[in-house]
């Protein structure tokens, strides 16, 4: 019976891996090191989306090949850029990247009359770094950090 019980545990714990490690998914910020950087619609010779200025801030989501990264740019596309156009900066938890659900408000406090930092663009990605209060305490992918009202973000990816 204490074996059972054993191998019963052993299963749960084998099928509850892949879950467990597909949520703590990293993703990684990268910085653009090349002016006009092409981010394009596949990896390899494919329609151009938009080019990146030197400096910009993205997520990479993926390796796409050994040649390009897939990412998320600032301003909410998906792509692929080739990998030495990017260097990467740090990981973020893909559980703590967030998305607006429209235009919003970044605030230099959490609440509705605080100092306006910027305003952000639906489908801005941004990282969740703490929630209180029907507020959100959030990090652009450009290192901007202020408040945003937790009901207008969404789960990314």
């Amino acid at each position: 019976m204490k074996r059972k019980l054993i191998v019963s545990l052993l299963l749960i714990v084998v099928l509850t891996l892949p879950t467990l490690s597909a949520s703590a998914a990293k993703w990684t910020y990268m910085k653009v090191i090349v002016q006009d950087a092409r981010v394009r619609k596949s990896p390899g010779p494919s329609d151009i989306i938009t080019s990146l200025d030197k400096g910009t801030k993205v997520i990479s989501t993926a390796r796409a090949n050994k040649a390009y990264y897939k990412i998320i740019t600032p301003d909410g596309r998906v792509g692929y850029i080739f990998r030495d156009h990017v260097r990467a900066l740090g990981s973020a938890d893909s559980g703590k990247v967030y998305k607006t659900t429209g235009k919003v408000n970044l605030r230099r406090k959490p609440r509705a009359g605080s100092t306006l930092i910027k305003t952000l663009k639906a489908g801005t990605y941004v990282k969740v770094l703490s929630v209180s209060g029907g507020w959100t305490h959030v990090k652009t992918v450009e290192g901007k950090k202020g408040y945003v009202r937790s009901d207008l973000l969404k789960k990314a990816g």
